[in-house]
């Protein structure tokens, strides 16, 4: 008779269910999901979990404590050895967010880091972000969830990133890595214009792909939001100056390319283009994807679909547009809940979700 396991407790079992969706692809979001997942443990062979063995550790964390079969299965479709093993990966990175006085056995966000923010302690906040400098990336992005957590709830925002929008950390990790597609800091704008008066466009490669990057956000941000007269004014900035974006073109990286490439439909439609302007920038799009998209690895993929997938949505592009779009990822759509290619577009975005904090935080 299997006996339950207690070793697991939520911080294990957060950094468990993280992982598996990092595995999957996708955000695990309804019961359809956690079939997909079963299915998945199955043909890999470690063994067979129930859709509600896998829905109840998901979504009912707090009623049921899994078996340690249960577990055993996961931590092996993960490449683990078994439960033990992954648990002594995990506490590794545990004891050091302990040691620095973040809290692990829930999602807490009144930590000493927390109270930092909140009192305005910007010494010591200095100090910590130059000491993890060299710490390990799987460190480095528990903490920006747990910085991200303690921003959420604190008032001083806007003197944090006054203060720190510079930082190399704070750029890489929570402006950047850490991006949050879903807006939840009140001081976003604030925070990625100020990412954005450092930036020297013509200094090279890596600053013109900041520029990109920021812009393209903060565009993002201002049409969704519907602050349209603010983005329409950004997206001139961008959109009618010069960027001669093809000299970088196969240096850039993908996501701040496919985003300044496909948020463009936006502005268009905020500019009153022309609808024979409007079809002829959709199927280049289209003509982009096809193109690109038998070079790039999965998780590109991925990008490249969502990115141009979601500009298709907010601009109520016709069907046939949608159409063809799905007919160019139908590889892509197989390692998916089969009904998801019959749904609408707003159905698949969730699942080739690219921002890593959504895993996290979604």
């Amino acid at each position: 008779m299997a006996t339950k396991k207690v070793l697991f407790d939520h911080y294990a079992i957060d950094s468990l269910k993280n992982r598996l969706m990092a595995k999957t692809g996708f955000v695990m979001a309804n019961k359809s999901d956690c079939a997909r997942l079963s299915e998945m443990i199955a043909q890999n062979g470690n063994g067979y979990l129930s859709e509600t063995t896998i829905y109840r550790i998901f979504f009912q964390p707090g009623k049921h404590s899994p078996y340690r079969n249960t577990l055993d299965i996961l931590c092996k479709f993960l490449g683990f050895k078994d439960s033990l093993d992954f648990l002594e990966s995990v506490n590794f990175t545990r004891e050091l967010v302990q040691s620095n006085g973040l809290i692990s056995e829930n999602n807490s966000f009144k930590t000493l880091l927390f109270f930092c923010i909140e009192n305005k302690s910007f010494k010591p906040l200095a100090n910590f972000f130059g000491a993890i400098e060299h710490a390990s990336e799987e460190y480095k992005s528990r903490f920006c969830i747990a910085l991200f957590d303690c921003l959420r709830y604190s008032k001083e925002q806007s003197f944090f990133f006054k203060k720190f929008v510079n930082h190399t950390y704070i750029r890489e990790y929570l402006l950047e890595k850490g991006h949050d597609p879903k807006f939840r800091l009140s001081s976003f704008h604030q925070a990625y214009s100020g990412y954005l008066k450092s930036v020297d466009k013509d200094k090279g490669i890596k600053e013109f792909q900041d520029y990109l990057f920021g812009n393209t956000v903060l565009f993002r941000y201002l049409y969704l939001t519907g602050k349209y007269q603010k983005a329409l004014e950004l997206g001139k900035s961008i959109y009618q100056t010069d960027l001669s974006i093809e000299r970088y073109q196969d240096d850039l990286n993908l996501f701040p390319y496919i985003r300044y490439r496909a948020y463009k439909i936006w502005y268009y439609l905020l500019n009153e283009a022309k609808t024979t302007t409007i079809e002829a920038y959709l199927n280049f799009l289209l003509h982009l994807c096809k193109t690109i998209k038998p070079r790039l690895a999965f998780s590109e993929r991925k990008i490249l679909f969502h990115t141009t997938a979601e500009s298709f949505l907010h601009a109520k592009v016709q069907e046939k547009y949608i159409h063809e779009l799905k007919l160019i990822f139908m590889e892509e759509y197989t390692h998916l809940p089969s009904e998801l290619y019959s749904k609408k577009l707003s159905f698949s975005l969730p699942y080739f979700e690219p921002n890593g904090l959504i895993y996290h935080r979604p």
